[in-house]
């Protein structure tokens, strides 16, 4: 706040990891860091922002964008300039947009990125109390947990929730990992219909729709941490930074097709590789498109710079969509290119002369990240519990350096975090060996959604479905 000039400056950090929602009206501006504060003012409307909806329906979380008429997210790295004469939104940082990759040997930049690193968890053990750590037994969360435990003056305290499924439980492998470090481990056991009551609650903290019960998940391993602890380390970040999702690894075999159609062996590659991650579990935790060839590879190249492939999810999504929103909203919508408003909003042409996989990253660093991961997945469960959740491996130096490496270094051998994976190898031998298995909850039968009178299901009784207007209630019964 400038008093003498009369201006007040909001800023948001650069990655998104804490949430800040504003609304202009006719004589002011609210904002909070939930948007349930800014309705406490009786100007703002309480209405469903269709149009944002729509896109979330495609898989798209627009950058500003939020599930409510008037209520804008600031974006990250950017600021408001609020002055008697208006708003002026400023952006005051970005990921590093270069045509060229770093010249670097992999020796010094694995050597450079360890000292970034290291110097990230350090920096984030400040502070008069007690820092704990997530731990799912993957690499991102132990390699944070092992360096921290390096630094800390007593055991470190570990957090796991654990699955009844076993293809989804992380418990074993945590359990083994903490036992090796003598971390105080603390593990939540969450059985069949464990996350139903949670699931409501998860909703109303986080404030946006989501497509799963993760948010479920967190809600109660945040409650376990705050039983012990009032800041948590966790290990969101890199597989955006460093291209960890399996969609990087997708990405090459499509556009290696693309470039030589006729090559066999492209062909049996790209087959095997969507076959295998479409089958069983997988198919529910990876997020890969059972797709072959970009759709409309030429249009989205001319809007984006580059075919980011959260684009071509969006693609797949609409053929789906029609079948379950309600006349009313298709007649709305009916014409609206979410491809074309999606890189309007992320910034027309801005991905030229990036690789396709860096132009995946920094589309998930504009949408999923901020939106997502560090928002409903993170900041918001963790406050619900007054837990402050801090995020190493997003240390804007250590990013701006990833971000800029050869694809070489992130994804080799068919696995990502190639560099990240080198450098902890001294503290986790393992390392090289850890599969990528995203954090997955039960799927949303365990919620109880089919089971009459359940606390979920009754906003799926046709008439809540009429009022709100979205869907056909017919195909949602």
């Amino acid at each position: 706040l400038d008093q003498r000039q009369n201006l007040l400056y909001l800023v948001r950090d650069r990655f998104g990891i804490k949430p800040l929602y504003y609304a202009e009206l006719p004589h002011s501006v609210v904002f909070g860091s939930e948007i349930k504060a800014l309705f406490q003012q009786p100007a703002l409307p309480r209405k469903l922002d269709h149009a944002s909806i729509f896109h979330i329906l495609h898989g798209v979380l627009l950058p500003g964008a939020t599930a409510f008429e008037g209520v804008r997210a600031l974006e990250p790295g950017c600021m408001l300039r609020v002055s008697r004469s208006g708003v002026q939104r400023l952006r005051y940082w970005d990921l590093p947009v270069v045509e060229e990759p770093l010249r670097i040997n992999e020796e010094e930049a694995v050597e450079e990125f360890r000292r970034l690193f290291y110097e990230s968890v350090r920096l984030r053990l400040h502070g008069d109390v007690e820092v704990g750590a997530y731990v799912s037994g993957g690499l991102d969360s132990s390699a944070v947990a092992a360096v921290a435990a390096e630094f800390s003056r007593r055991p470190l305290k570990a957090f796991t929730v654990s699955f009844a499924d076993d293809r989804l439980d992380e418990g074993p492998a945590a359990a083994e990992f903490c036992k090796r470090f003598g971390f105080d481990h603390h593990v939540v056991r969450v059985g069949e219909g464990d996350l139903s009551p949670h699931f409501e609650r998860s909703l109303w903290h986080g404030e946006t729709p989501v497509a799963n019960s993760h948010g479920a998940a967190k809600m109660i391993l945040s409650e376990l941490a705050s039983r012990h602890v009032k800041v948590v380390l966790t290990g969101e970040g890199a597989d955006e930074a460093l291209a960890g999702y399996a969609a990087f690894r997708h990405i090459p075999l499509l556009e290696g097709l693309r470039a030589e159609p006729r090559d066999a062996r492209r062909r049996a590659e790209l087959e095997q590789f969507t076959r295998q991650e479409n089958t069983g579990v997988a198919a529910t935790n990876t997020g890969i498109l059972p797709i072959q060839a970009y759709p409309e590879y030429d249009r989205v190249l001319s809007l984006f710079g580059a075919y980011p492939y959260a684009m071509a999810r969006a693609l797949h999504t609409a053929k789906m969509l029609r079948y379950v929103l309600s006349r009313g909203f298709r007649k709305e919508f009916n014409g609206v290119d979410v491809v074309a408003e999606t890189a309007r909003r992320v910034g027309l042409g801005r991905m030229a002369g990036l690789s396709p996989i860096a132009a995946h990253q920094y589309y998930l660093f504009k949408t999923d990240l901020p939106n997502y991961i560090l928002n409903y997945l993170g900041d918001r469960v963790e406050m619900a519990h007054s837990v402050e959740g801090r995020v190493p491996l997003l240390d804007h130096a250590l990013v701006e350096f990833a971000f800029a490496l050869p694809v070489s270094l992130k994804v080799q051998d068919g696995a990502g975090k190639h560099i990240f994976r080198r450098a902890v190898l001294d503290k986790l031998p393992s390392a090289s060996q850890i599969k990528k298995r995203p954090f997955a909850a039960p799927s949303a039968d365990t919620l109880g959604l089919a089971r009459h009178g359940s606390g979920i299901s009754r906003y799926l009784d046709r008439k809540t479905i009429n009022q709100v207007g979205l869907f056909d209630p017919l195909v949602i019964r």
